[in-house]
């Protein structure tokens, strides 16, 4: 496997996450400013949804700026300005909707780098629970103090309960059941019974289970005791939130009851008994799953996929033991399991699979392939850069770029001729990621390409080669339109080294 560094500018299109690191210097954002006022407008933007991808490609120092910054645009009224060289960077006033989305952030960022810095957030996020606070703002403190789990936040989230919104409620209800202790065990055994909605009733019985997994003695038991009587004898939609619960409170006892249900109930029961097992993560539940998986419906796998990779490496046996089931649905569920659950056992088995007739099947195999990460896999990866379906040839294209294996460069290479273009999206980037200068000469051609999305991929390839493709990129200068003569030049630009400066100034004078 490669050890090179993700950049967070890579194609993101099926296979496993690609994690970036960001350090605020990237060229592509901001220079070398150590803020990047990109990154700031996705923390303060609500609308924008991978915050936590975001923030978990951000430093430890990274976070700290950002979470120091969040905390002093989050109060109603907030100017910040700051001043950098060269001037002011960015000012002004933030709207309710960006001082929600900064709560949100600090949310996202103490959980993800724990209560060192955590600790620090949780009283500004509480400041922000007060009634005369926007209602987005409220809502999403609360969200992020739950993130937080930090028990200073209990009576603050138990006081807004009965005042706020309906909306505002379900979250404060939903959070402490991450963050409460023995005051919101009381409060919510309450709340379960004497809601005024049954929505409201609902999620205290989800918030119990989540409490619950933190507290022992008497509270658990009664909390296991309260929720075995609701999914016995409550109707459809509470047996099912108590089904869910049971899983939350990790209780092994609940272990007999939810199979039961898991095997004979139908419809969302037997959807939330799967969730449940997969969240107790008892190993003997793995049987009756793969039973299940092998014998049910498309949602219904996916369930209960889901529920064998959040019970781990005892699913892998198993699983294995029914890849090759006649039925390509299921021998697709299967291979995402094996793939999921990083199981380098199955290597050789999977690599079979990249020859099956069906093709769901052969691109979950290559998926499931370059999420383990076996080199062995790799001459079976550079084969299906063949197949005839370019859903399996993206795939593989992108799957090799985990590897940094130069036995690929070839392939890559031809594969930037492919008639579909995510494929030779995926060809451009992931030879940029082996940075192999035998293929520069090609990934100058596509600076030619008809879609953008290659051009500047293939233009990031070669920045990666460097001097390397400096030869190559002479020539597609003095052979190419003036579109192309204009990329060549801004390449060459950003390699910053004596012989791009050379052919620069050679190019320029010409």
């Amino acid at each position: 496997m490669s050890d090179f560094e993700p950049s967070g500018l890579e194609p993101q299109i099926g296979g496993k996450q690609l994690q970036s690191r960001l350090t605020g210097y990237e060229p592509s954002l901001g220079g070398e400013r150590r803020f990047d006022s990109n990154i700031w407008g996705r923390l303060i933007d609500l609308r924008w949804h991978s915050k936590e991808a975001l923030i978990a490609g951000l430093t430890t120092a990274l976070c700290e700026l950002y979470a120091g910054i969040l905390i002093q645009v989050m109060p109603e009224g907030s100017v910040f300005n700051e001043h950098l060289e060269g001037g002011v960077v960015w000012a002004g006033h933030y709207t309710p909707e960006q001082r929600a989305a900064a709560a949100q952030s600090l949310g996202l960022i103490g959980a993800r780098r724990g209560p060192d810095l955590a600790t620090s957030l949780v009283e500004p996020l509480i400041g922000r629970l007060v009634p005369y606070e926007d209602e987005q703002v409220r809502v999403e403190a609360a969200r992020a103090l739950g993130l937080l789990g930090d028990a200073r936040a209990e009576q603050p989230l138990i006081k807004v309960i009965p005042g706020g919104s309906w909306r505002l409620r379900m979250v404060a209800i939903q959070s402490l059941g991450q963050v409460g202790r023995l005051e919101a065990f009381a409060f919510l055994v309450d709340l379960q019974e004497h809601g005024e909605t049954l929505n409201e009733s609902l999620e205290a019985m989800k918030a119990l289970g989540m409490l619950g997994s933190h507290l022992d003695g008497q509270p658990h038991v009664q909390i296991f005791d309260g929720l075995m009587r609701v999914f016995i004898r409550g109707d459809g939609l509470q047996r099912c939130t108590a089904a869910w619960a049971l899983g939350a409170l990790g209780n092994p006892q609940a272990l007999d009851p939810l199979l039961q249900a898991a095997i004979h109930a139908r419809g969302e029961l037997q959807f939330s008994a799967i969730q449940a097992l997969g969240m107790l993560g008892d190993s003997q539940a793995v049987p009756p799953l793969i039973s299940i998986l092998t014998s049910s419906d498309y949602r219904l796998r996916q369930d209960t996929a889901d529920a064998l990779v959040r019970i781990g490496p005892a699913a892998i046996g198993p699983a294995l033991a029914v890849l090759q089931h006649p039925d390509p649905g299921i021998r697709r569920s299967v291979i995402e399991v094996l793939g999921k659950l990083r199981a380098r056992e199955a290597t050789g088995d999977l690599i079979g699979q990249v020859d099956d007739q069906y093709v769901e099947v052969r691109q979950a195999a290559v998926s499931a392939l370059g999420m383990i990460g076996d080199s062995a896999a790799v001459e079976a990866l550079i084969k299906a850069l063949e197949d005839p379906d370019a859903d399996v040839r993206k795939e593989a294209a992108m799957m090799l770029s985990g590897f940094g294996d130069k036995r690929a460069v070839g392939p890559l290479c031809l594969a930037l001729w492919d008639a579909d273009m995510m494929v030779r999206w995926f060809a451009a980037y992931t030879l940029g990621r082996i940075g192999d200068p035998r293929s520069a000469s090609p990934l100058c051609q596509s600076l030619g390409d008809r879609s953008e999305n290659v051009v500047n991929t293939a233009a990031d390839a070669l920045l990666r080669i460097g001097d390397g493709g400096v030869p190559f990129l002479i020539e597609r200068a003095r052979t190419g339109d003036r579109a192309v003569r204009q990329v060549v030049l801004t390449i060459l630009e950003r390699i910053e080294t004596p012989i791009s400066a050379a052919a620069l100034d050679e190019l320029r004078g010409g």
